[in-house]
């Protein structure tokens, strides 16, 4: 082989590896959003994060670990978290107690390394649940939040047209 040649297929390999690296790492990154809401169990002395992340036109991953390390994309499992199982999942009800993170909302993976200290209790809401919950901020008199934050604009929205066709 041709000391040409080498070169070229050397340039062609580097290319390559440079597409992918774009394409697998650096261009989904642009278009990501990243919402933290962090917890503190002071009975347990832990942190606890929940997370989502956006990429995409409507991609989302939802997840509660305890630290903010979050990989973008579905191929990215996250084996210390618990995880949604579907990209239609964006917004959940919690409620941090002494001993207890309930969360309220869509159904979650348990993560294959578990190393909470604080016990996750996952209830699954289905569509009208989440309505009847999300209305006039019903959630509240449970002792619930929303996570991320930003929905409860959503559902304050909602509530005023309501109240406006009325």
């Amino acid at each position: 082989m041709t000391k040409a040649l080498k070169i070229i297929l050397i340039i062609i390999f580097t290319g390559i590896v440079g597409i992918a690296v774009l394409i697998f790492k650096v261009i989904p990154s642009i278009f990501e959003k990243k919402d933290v809401v962090k917890l503190y169990n002071k009975s347990k002395d832990e942190e606890i994060y929940l997370m989502r992340l956006s990429w995409g036109i409507d991609d989302t991953k939802m997840t509660i670990g305890l630290d903010e390390n979050l990989n973008s994309c579905w191929s990215n499992s996250e084996p210390d978290k618990y995880e949604t199982n579907s990209s239609n999942d964006t917004w959940f009800f919690y409620k941090l107690t002494d001993d207890t993170l309930f969360v309220y909302g869509p159904v979650f993976s348990k993560p294959k390394f578990y190393k909470f200290k604080t016990f996750v209790k996952i209830i699954e809401l289905h569509n009208g649940d989440f309505i009847t919950m999300g209305e006039n901020k019903k959630y509240k008199t449970f002792g619930l939040d929303i996570f991320p934050p930003i929905e409860i604009e959503r559902l304050d929205y909602a509530d005023k047209l309501e109240k406006k066709h009325k």
